[in-house]
């Protein structure tokens, strides 16, 4: 079933029955519900401005009534007794079925309750407002919660210190603890969060909310999150804003711009983040002054529908995106959004910032994620790159790098081990060394690895793991390197050497002498061989 309900609080009488569509201004929500339902759907409305005053408890209590189930937002002494969180509970008749609905707990069968079933879909119609900036997705939620019972707020004025978190609502008389309460983002963690955000930009209003309905101006744009300050970010920024400073001149545009430091709609959006933060839920995107811009707009998911054109292929890689610690041998998913037609993709990986790059999958299905079993290659700087298998300049790469680790140990000094890329050489090759040193404790390791003859050292390719740690030299005959070590970061130092051209054949051994705080070295060996022998059966060939 699908259920269109709001809550008005005190406007908007019959807002379900009057005409409220820009385009067709006739039709009303009740006509659009009416045709679905005359189709065999199961659309209903449900008007929880009727129930907003009506206070009860929820089903499992043995209450049937319908109403607002009221709740302190937490267990202070300052909140006790206020009840500034609810949520409605309510019966529907939808079109034959019958359903008994709390918008905390879900649908109650009459004995229990049903939360996995039930959904929220959040639906603005985005436009400007005087006091917090802008209506989008975060103060839609208005039309969820009751405002009813002016003992919960203070004063009927100085409900919109708690609503809007801005500190001019209610004449400039908001007190610091009203602006960081974050209302709306305690309800999201306490009671319901929406689980899609759709905001309506087909017809947008760059004037105040009421009065100036044929100030709208036309735009054709829906945007979809399932972060609700995401969205908002990118509507007030991209459409809301633009649109105010172009056709209302006299207003302050940047008033509702998320991104604008200070502005109303950004400090709505802050305090509202920052209370979510505290509450425990941090999969949204972060908004903080000590940000820039750009790492704000890095951080978003939304989907963008414009009807005047078709959408551009794009690739948006989300997960690792810089920052994890993924461990060798574990799976972990590696994820991505897209726009428009993109076709298959191609993962790779780099340690090196793509100046080379490995393959994790030539082709797989663009469906948003794939799970990598993560290889034996130990660095601090990865970064993977989702590509269109079709048009090759439609990728993405992780923003910053993530590390591919060892499992925790803690591994004991002796370990510590030494691998080379090519055990068989033909001449010409360059080969790669790497040595792992771990410690169980805390001590100073040093490392001497001499090239070995007839290889020579690749200038410039000794590199060390973590990158925090003392750099490794060459001295002209060896590798040096000396630092702490503790249990919890192993270190990894890798360098080139090139194998030169002939037709000897030869063992060439490299040695790593590791030593623990200035004891004797244990050796650690890799052996390549060059131009092995080869034995050949022989071939007789006979007719039958």
């Amino acid at each position: 079933a699908v259920i269109i309900a709001e809550n008005t609080q005190n406007h908007n009488d019959g807002w379900y029955t009057r005409g409220n569509n820009s385009q067709f201004q006739d039709q009303s929500y009740q006509e659009v519900a009416q045709a679905f339902a005359g189709e065999g759907y199961y659309v209903c409305i449900s008007d929880w401005k009727s129930i907003r005053g009506n206070f009860v408890d929820d089903y499992n209590l043995g209450d049937n009534t319908d109403g607002y189930v009221l709740e302190d937002a937490d267990n202070t002494s300052t909140e006790q007794g206020h009840y500034r969180l609810s949520y409605p509970k309510f019966h529907v008749n939808c079109n034959g079925m019958d359903l008994f609905i709390s918008m905390k707990q879900g649908i109650w069968s009459g004995s229990s309750f049903d939360n996995t079933r039930l959904k929220m879909i959040n639906m603005p119609v985005l436009k400007r407002h005087s006091a917090s900036g802008a209506t989008i997705a975060l103060k839609n939620y208005i039309g969820f919660i009751t405002t009813a019972g002016s003992g919960r707020w203070v004063s009927p004025g100085y409900i919109h210190c708690w609503l809007l978190s801005t500190p001019n609502a209610d004449g400039g008389t908001c007190t610091t603890y009203t602006q960081e309460y974050g209302l709306i983002a305690r309800q999201m963690a306490r009671i319901r969060r929406a689980d899609l955000n759709i905001v309506d930009s087909i017809w947008v209003n760059p004037r105040d909310n009421s009065s100036y309905h044929s100030s709208a101006l036309r735009q054709d744009v829906l945007l979809a999150s399932r972060d609700p300050f995401a969205v908002d970010y990118y509507a007030s920024d991209y459409i809301l804003g633009p649109l105010i400073q172009t056709y209302e001149p006299g207003l302050d545009h940047t008033q509702a711009m998320a991104s604008t430091h200070g502005g109303l709609f950004r400090t709505f959006l802050k305090n509202n983040v920052v209370r979510l933060r505290a509450e425990g839920v941090t999969d949204t995107i972060n908004i903080d002054d000590s940000m820039s811009r750009q790492e704000e707009l890095n951080q978003f998911n939304v989907y963008v529908a414009d009807a005047g054109e078709p959408l551009a292929p794009s690739l948006t890689l989300q997960s690792p995106n810089g920052g994890e610690t993924w461990t060798i041998g574990t799976q972990q998913l590696i994820q991505w959004s897209s726009t428009g037609e993109v076709g298959n993709v191609r993962l790779d990986y780099s340690t090196d910032g793509f100046s080379s790059s490995d393959l994790i999958v030539s082709s797989t299905a663009n469906d948003g994620s794939y799970t990598w079993t993560i290889p034996d290659v130990p660095s601090t700087n990865v970064l993977v790159r989702v590509r269109s298998t079709v048009t090759s300049t439609i990728s993405d790469t992780s923003n910053s790098a993530f590390t591919i680790a060892y499992p925790v140990g803690p591994h004991p000094f002796a370990d510590s081990f030494k691998t080379v890329s090519h055990a068989i050489l033909e001449g010409g090759e360059t080969i790669t060394y790497t040595i792992v040193l771990y410690e169980e404790t805390s001590a100073t390791l040093t490392l001497t690895d001499t090239i070995p003859s007839p290889l020579t050292y690749e200038s410039g390719s000794v590199h060390v793991e973590p990158t925090w740690k003392n750099s490794a030299q060459y001295t002209g005959d060896d590798i040096r390197w000396s630092d702490t070590v503790t249990s919890t970061v192993p270190v990894t130092i890798t360098f080139r050497a090139q194998v030169p051209v002939t037709t000897t054949t030869m063992a060439i051994t490299n040695i790593a002498q590791m030593s623990r705080d200035g004891a004797a070295p244990i050796e650690r060996r890799a052996i390549s061989i060059l131009n092995p022998f080869r034995a050949y059966l022989p071939l007789v060939l006979k007719n039958y």
